[in-house]
């Protein structure tokens, strides 16, 4: 059940409209080395209950907004679903970083970089952007799990090389 809704603004365009994203507090605060100075809650209350709404007739829920900046917004679910323990997958993640063909090679950096190197610009372009985003999340977040951290370091390092590749063939 979430305890609390993150707002969350990117650095870069703090006047846009945040992403509101639902965290269990304490699964938060076990998935990350980041205090998001969460006030306690009162002794003795309980966790947030859903009610039905009178006019609706629907079942809803209460929850205390507490508000965050970060590098990228659009991969900020990813990362809390994975460093919150929602999806312990890694290989699903990995997938959601880069195409198939792509982690099917790993670890052999050179064959990672021949399907990267041959997506086209617009594709290429946008994982390069998603990976270099949630590289970015994570290091101001800080995951605590390794598994995690690692699979997202090698994303963002395949995508890096494969920029730097077809900024030398550009050049060719």
């Amino acid at each position: 059940m979430p305890t609390h809704v993150l707002s969350a603004r990117q650095s870069d365009q703090l006047n846009t409209f945040p992403a509101m994203l639902p965290i269990n507090s304490s699964l938060f605060e076990q998935g990350f080395n980041l205090d998001l100075e969460i006030p306690p809650a009162p002794p003795g209350s309980t966790a947030p209950v859903p009610r039905i709404d009178d006019q609706t007739h629907t079942l809803v829920v209460s929850l205390p907004v507490v508000h965050i900046t970060v590098p990228h917004v659009e991969s900020l679910p990813l990362l809390l679903l994975y460093a919150m323990r929602l999806e312990t997958d890694l290989l699903l993640l990995a997938h959601n970083l880069l195409p198939g063909d792509v982690v099917e090679e790993f670890p052999c950096l050179p064959a990672m970089l021949t399907f990267l190197c041959a997506l086209d610009d617009h594709k290429f372009d946008r994982i390069f952007r998603f990976n270099q985003g949630m590289r970015n999340n994570s290091l101001s977040l800080v995951p605590v799990a390794e598994g995690l951290n690692t699979v997202i370091s090698n994303a963002w390092n395949a995508a890096a090389e494969a920029r730097r590749a077809r900024q030398r063939g550009a050049r060719q």
